[in-house]
């Protein structure tokens, strides 16, 4: 069982704001509106049971299987960003006139406040965290057959799977549709522009059979040769948007870390030889040939576009 007390993070004296879908608007946190200091709620109901298996079968060969939940504790920067909303940060632009001296804006006068208002100027970029935001967690499980042969060789064959539930993702849910007119009349929220919003709404599934053979150290030789095959699947990740914030289904396809076929391999071969003096011996005795290779094919890539076409 695993807890997080400490998270959602907060702020010492609630200076963070959340946009809330039902209001159509931003709320400072700690109010009655938005009575969540940390604009979500904290999480009690992580458990993670663990279970494994060995089962001798035979002299030689062992049958092993394992399952297991594990949860990923977020990292503040993805769950502070009410943080950035205003009425406590913001940003403001003046203009000096060059031909204006006697006009000019002075260091020394200090720079213009930003508005403060609760409710930011139509068109502003909020920041937004899901208010039902859960934590991210991974089941993961294995089952295999390992059998020893003659010389010290070791053969294992497995099948391992993952799957990612509650993933973070940070689609935008203004994103306006596809439409004749103006942008903002298209956003579910037309007084604002873009809420990218940290939601835990991601999916991801792993499947591979993994291959090895071992042979220990005999005669001066051994080595480690592994062989995975693999599918990964996802709906893209947190620092990647999605095409379509209204439809994840969209983005599902194959994981940036997709690996299909990787080998690997490492072995060391100490040289044997018969010396006719200790001079040679000196010389010659006690090499070793050592080597590593990895061999694995090339990752997919996203083709984007830096045009917004809606």
């Amino acid at each position: 069982y695993e807890a997080f007390p400490d998270f959602p993070w907060t702020e010492v004296y609630n200076r963070m704001s959340n946009f809330v879908p039902s209001l159509g608007q931003v709320v400072v946190v700690g109010t009655p509106q938005l009575p969540d200091r940390s604009a979500t709620k904290t999480s009690w109901l992580d458990f993670g049971p663990r279970l494994g298996l060995a089962y001798k079968l035979g002299n030689q060969m062992v049958l092993r299987a394992a399952y297991g939940v594990y949860y990923e504790g977020e990292p503040i920067p993805e769950t502070n960003l009410p943080g950035s909303n205003p009425p406590f940060t913001g940003s403001v632009a003046f203009t000096n006139d060059k031909t204006n001296f006697p006009g000019a804006v002075t260091l020394a006068q200090g720079f213009p406040a930003p508005v403060t208002s609760v409710y930011p100027t139509a068109g502003a970029t909020i920041q937004a965290i899901d208010g039902n935001f859960r934590i991210p967690y991974a089941q993961q499980w294995n089952a295999g057959l390992q059998r020893e042969f003659r010389a010290g060789i070791v053969l294992s064959a497995s099948y391992v799977g993952t799957k990612g539930t509650a993933l973070v993702l940070d689609p935008d849910i203004n994103q306006p549709v596809p439409g004749a007119g103006a942008v903002a009349s298209r956003r579910a929220y037309p007084n604002f522009a873009g809420i990218p919003t940290v939601e835990s709404v991601g999916n991801s599934i792993y499947h591979s059979m993994q291959l090895s053979a071992e042979k220990r150290l005999a005669k001066g030789l051994s080595f480690l040769l592994s062989y995975t095959l693999s599918h990964a699947i996802d709906q893209g990740d947190f620092l990647t948007a999605p095409q379509n914030s209204l439809n994840f289904t969209e983005d599902r396809g194959n994981g940036a870390f997709d690996v299909r076929n990787h080998f690997s391999g490492s072995w060391t071969w100490a040289l044997p030889g018969h010396w006719n003096s200790q001079l040679s011996k000196a010389l010659l005795g006690g090499w070793q040939l050592n080597g590593i290779a990895s061999i694995y094919s090339g990752l997919p890539f996203t083709v984007t576009s830096s045009v917004n076409t809606l």
